[in-house]
Parts: structure tokens; C-alpha cells; sequence
């Protein structure tokens, strides 16, 4: 009687074991293997670029090389004319520079509230006013700028405007 008994459990012990490892088997045979090949991996990497950009061009002082102090500079009736406004030689020579040494063009648009007309308006710089390719990234960055008459974005007092970078890989 003892000996039955020990045969059955043998063989519930071998049933079970096997049961065990028909279900491993079957999930690590269904399991996916996810690949770090993600679409929009490039994009990342490039809007990160961007804010860099930006960062780098936005320095806490008033040369002409800085974001404030070139929209500081534009003045409304001798650089502006049809929604685009025209940087100043410096600013244009350095953020070019840093464009070339990367592979990158791009768009640079400001957004400002319009005091007068109570409205959000957008300009285009120059010579930052290429179209877009479909595989490019925005970045914006706030910048507080200080006006005067002459500017158009903001007519007295400090300013807070949107400063809007669209770039793509050349």
C-alpha cells in the first residue's frame, strides 16, 4: 500500500514539473523583445539641441550678441518692414556660426503681446526666416527685454516675449 502511494506522488511530482515547464516555455516564447529603436529618439535629441541653442545665445547681459539685448536693438521703422525684422551683424554672425558648426538650420519667430492693439503678434527674424523642413523641432524660450519707442515689440518699460526657434538638420 505504501509503495502505490509513493508511485502517485513520483508521478504527480513528474506531471507537475512538466506542467512547469510547458508554461516557461510558452512565456518566454510569446514575450516581445522591445528594441531601443524608438521613431521620435532623433527628435528628442534635436529639441534638446534647441534649448541648448538657446541657453547658450541667452546671456544675462546686453551685447548685441545676446537674445535681449538683439531684440533690445531692432528698431520698428530702419529693420522691420512686412512681418520680418532684420538682426543686427553680430547677433548674425554668432548665431551663425554656432548653426554651421552644427548641421543645422532653422527659423527664428517672436511673439510678443501688442500693447497698443491688444493682440499677440509674431515676427520672423532675418536672416532666420527659411521654411521648415516636416522633420523639424520648436523651441522657445521667454526672454524679458527692455523697450523703448523705437522697438516693436515692446514700447516702454521691460518685456516679456516669446522667443521661438524652429531648427532641422541640414
Amino acid at each position: 500500500m505504501v509503495d502505490c502511494k509513493a508511485q502517485a506522488f513520483t508521478l504527480e511530482g513528474i506531471a507537475a514539473s512538466l506542467l512547469l515547464l510547458v508554461t516557461t516555455y510558452a512565456v518566454f516564447q510569446s514575450s516581445v523583445v522591445i528594441s531601443p529603436s524608438w521613431g521620435e529618439l532623433e527628435d528628442v535629441q534635436l529639441k534638446l539641441l534647441g534649448y541648448d541653442l538657446l541657453r547658450s545665445i541667452d546671456i544675462n547681459d546686453d551685447s548685441k550678441i545676446s537674445l535681449a539685448g538683439m531684440l533690445s536693438s531692432i528698431n520698428k521703422t530702419t529693420n522691420c518692414s512686412d512681418g520680418t525684422c532684420t538682426v543686427n551683424q553680430e547677433f548674425r554672425d554668432n548665431f551663425s556660426s554656432l548653426l554651421r558648426t552644427l548641421d543645422l538650420n532653422c527659423r527664428l519667430e517672436v511673439l510678443w503681446v501688442n500693447e497698443t492693439k491688444k493682440s499677440l503678434e509674431n515676427t520672423t527674424l532675418k536672416p532666420f526666416d527659411s521654411d521648415p523642413l516636416t522633420d523639424s523641432v520648436s523651441v522657445d524660450r521667454i526672454v524679458i527685454i527692455q523697450g523703448d519707442s523705437s522697438n516693436p515689440f515692446c514700447s516702454s518699460g521691460k518685456c516679456a516675449v516669446e522667443v521661438r526657434l524652429i531648427i532641422w538638420k541640414v
